[in-house]
């Protein structure tokens, strides 16, 4: 399963056998993308996994969509990643979520 740990920014992944291992994200909340351990997350909310095998993330208090590659690197394709919400179609930093 991949869950996103909220109150630790944090996207994690829980094996079979029930081990907890840390994709991406770290207990510190920030905005950063980058290598998984390195990337920053503020209250990552929903995940699920897309057809490429990237891990789609909610990203709620820095407004906008994260992805997670299989490599482990996190990138934001939609969305500004700075407290800027809002409400706006677009495309990118143009789009605009509340949360």
């Amino acid at each position: 399963y991949i869950v996103a740990d909220r109150n630790n920014h944090s996207v994690r992944k829980v094996t079979p056998e029930g081990h907890v291992y840390t994709l991406a994200g770290s207990p510190t909340w920030g905005y950063r993308d980058g290598p998984g351990l390195q990337a920053q997350f503020c209250n990552p909310w929903g995940v699920t996994v897309d057809a490429s095998g990237n891990v789609v993330v909610a990203d709620t208090r820095n407004h906008c969509i994260r992805l997670i590659a299989p490599g482990g690197v996190v990138t934001t394709p939609v969305g500004c990643g700075r407290s800027r919400p809002g409400y706006q179609d677009g495309t990118g930093e143009e789009a605009r979520f509340f949360e």
